[in-house]
């Protein structure tokens, strides 16, 4: 009991300091919305370290009359490599609290809001450490990724990380609300967009997607993947010996894809390490699962990110 109330008590002042309870200088947010979504970005009292992953746990008391009763947990999409002075979180509308700030957001209610929050919670994944990275996403799991694709894009143009590749794969149901991406000097990114709904052919969408009509298919792109057919370099790192092994690898891709088919076991090489990560619906998780569960000892590591959609 004595252990509990002083975790209780410890917690409690981190949150009560963090905020700016004694400095009249309390976390402000503002609501807005788009597409259905709820965008807010808070102001902070005191600038937080946030690694690309982790999530706060939110209280604010204005939304509804029970949320003053109440936290939840929010997924942080902005990422820097200095602590931050503001966060922006994207939320889906569920129930509850989520669906109340999306009804205050239509209506305009959203401007200044008082808040307190608890974190940063959560662990980190080093996805930095695999030099490709496939990414596989449906609805709002997007903005799982968002932090994760701004530090692996700064990590790689300051020599940080090992990755050289990176592929986003995202389903979503119609074309509504979707836009280009704004990710600056993202050379080694590539992303696919399938729409359910559409059936017109591919066509390209801002200068590194890729739109395609009907469902993920999942297989071929992971195939695609693990033949090293998609790895990306810059130009100054390919000298004499690095145009060779460039050379050797795409001589050696129809060999591996063979392999990756047939299930005959081989283990990645120095830098050839992948990572899966998805942040899906369960029924596209399902079916990574089924793609991924005879290659997850060929150098390959598959994970779930904390938060996964509806």
């Amino acid at each position: 009991m004595g252990i509990f109330a002083a975790t209780y008590l410890l917690k409690t002042g981190t949150v009560i300091i963090r905020n700016g309870v004694f400095r009249h200088q309390l976390s402000r947010a503002t609501i807005t919305h788009d597409a259905g979504a709820v965008k807010m970005q808070l102001c902070l009292s005191k600038p937080l370290t946030m690694d690309a992953g982790q999530y706060i746990n939110l209280w604010i008391p204005s939304v509804s009359f029970w949320s003053f009763l109440q936290t939840h947990p929010f997924t942080v999409i902005s990422w820097d490599a200095k602590d931050q002075d503001r966060l922006d979180l994207l939320i889906e509308p569920r129930r509850g609290l989520t669906r109340e700030m999306l009804y205050h957001a239509e209506k305009g209610y959203t401007n200044n809001l008082l808040v307190m929050f608890s974190g940063p919670h959560g662990g980190t994944l080093s996805m930095g450490e695999y030099e490709s990275v496939l990414m596989v996403a449906s609805g709002f799991g997007i903005a799982a990724f968002v932090p994760h694709l701004k530090k692996l894009i700064y990590g790689y143009n300051t020599r940080a990380v090992r990755t050289h590749c990176i592929h986003l794969v995202w389903q979503i149901k119609n074309e509504g609300g979707i836009t280009e991406d704004k990710l600056d000097d993202g050379c080694i990114l590539s992303i696919s967009v399938y729409v359910e709904t559409k059936s017109s052919p591919k066509k390209p969408f801002g200068e590194r997607a890729t739109m395609y009509p009907g469902p993920t298919p999942l297989p071929e792109i992971f195939l695609a993947e693990i033949s090293g057919n998609n790895i990306k370099v810059h130009a100054a790192e390919v000298g004499a010996e690095g145009q060779k092994a460039l050379e050797q690898s795409e001589s050696t891709s129809s060999t591996l894809q063979g392999d990756v088919e047939s299930g005959s076991r081989w283990t990645v090489a120095g830098d050839g390490r992948m990572l899966v990560a998805v942040s899906s619906s369960e029924v596209i998780r399902d079916d990574l699962r089924a793609v991924m569960r005879k290659y997850i000892q060929m150098g390959v590591r598959f994970i779930e990110l904390d938060y996964q959609p509806k």
